[in-house]
Parts: C-alpha cells; structure tokens; sequence
C-alpha cells in the first residue's frame, strides 16, 4: 500500500512538506510473517529531507 501526505498549516499557509509511505507485508511460513515498511518525507525549505526504513518479523508460537 503507498499513502502520500501534503502537511500544511491551518493558518498562516505554510507548507511543512509531504511524505510518500509504502507498507507491505508476506507470509513467508505458516508462522513467520515479513512486515516492510518505507517513508520519505521531503521537507522543503521548513525541515531536513528524511528516507527511513523499516523491517520487522513476527513468528508465531
């Protein structure tokens, strides 16, 4: 799933940047699962431009 993200002010009209998020997740065995998650926000002139990501895994007992 991609999600975007426009952060503006309710006042003043300043614009603090956007920001694209991807999520996905697999079954990778009946009791592992595989979580991937992805978020780049640019922040114009008003905050420093940021990638992170993210990896997890869940196993079940």
């Amino acid at each position: 799933m991609a999600t975007w993200h426009d952060f503006k002010s309710d006042a003043g009209a300043i614009n603090y940047g956007n920001e694209w998020d991807l999520v996905g997740s697999y079954k990778l065995t009946a009791r592992l699962n595989g979580l991937f998650k992805a978020a780049r926000y640019d922040g114009e002139q008003h905050a420093v431009d940021t990638t992170k990501v993210w990896l997890m895994f869940q196993y079940k007992l």
